[in-house]
């Protein structure tokens, strides 16, 4: 998208790919608070936060695992063995949503099996592209694990005011980014005088997520 930051372009993508309909006037809104976001008179590490993904041959998209798309993979990640196994991690990187919806092992084995067989890319080529998505998942502060994902998402919902659904559907490296980076910080230093491009950042960011929760929840 022409003059468009690059943090409206992922998110306007993810609403799409995700079959939100995202109206001129979206992303006009969304490129205005993702300028805010990533031109105050300094960048911070907020702006960092948001990270796209791999791109395909066939132009299909994977992105970092979500929260949701983790616990699928936590709760049958077990029936997959060999290539099937790396076919399961794709497409939650690829369908998040889709695979948080699949509720038993019948259906789950169903969609990974649909999900292969319409792939249209080298097996090599998706396994070095999971394996990439992989090595930038794991959450870097070490307070922050995965195998308490609901203690995590709590502490950012009383920090945020974004509900419980929202940040499970955000990728684990958001979730820390945002844990350890823009609101923990904020609320630590709320007492303190900080740079007044930090704050605008931080402000536009807060403003972009309850934008792109807008977009998604309206009817």
């Amino acid at each position: 998208m022409r003059n468009v930051p690059d943090i409206a372009v992922i998110e306007i993508k993810r609403l799409r790919d995700d079959g939100v309909k995202v109206t001129d006037d979206d992303v006009v809104w969304l490129s205005s608070l993702g300028y805010k976001v990533e031109n105050p008179r300094g960048q911070t590490i907020e702006a960092a936060g948001f990270v796209d993904g791999i791109r395909l041959s066939d132009d299909s998209i994977l992105y970092p695992l979500t929260v949701c798309g983790s616990h699928w993979i936590g709760r049958f990640g077990k029936l997959f063995r060999g290539k099937f196994d790396t076919y399961a991690v794709a497409l939650a990187m690829t369908c998040p949503l889709r695979v948080s919806a699949l509720k038993t092992a019948t259906e789950s084995v169903k969609a990974v099996a649909e999900y292969a067989d319409a792939l249209k890319v080298e097996y090599s080529e998706l396994v070095n592209a999971v394996s990439r998505m992989l090595e930038g998942d794991a959450p870097q502060d070490p307070n922050v694990k995965k195998s308490d994902p609901d203690k995590l998402i709590a502490a950012l919902v009383a920090i945020t005011g974004l509900s419980f659904e929202y940040w499970d559907t955000q990728s684990w490296i958001r979730v820390n980014d945002v844990y350890s980076g823009a609101f923990r910080y904020a609320e630590m230093t709320s007492g303190m005088v900080s740079s007044p491009d930090a704050t605008e950042s931080k402000s536009a960011l807060r403003d972009m997520l309850l934008a792109i929760k807008e977009i998604r929840e309206r009817k």
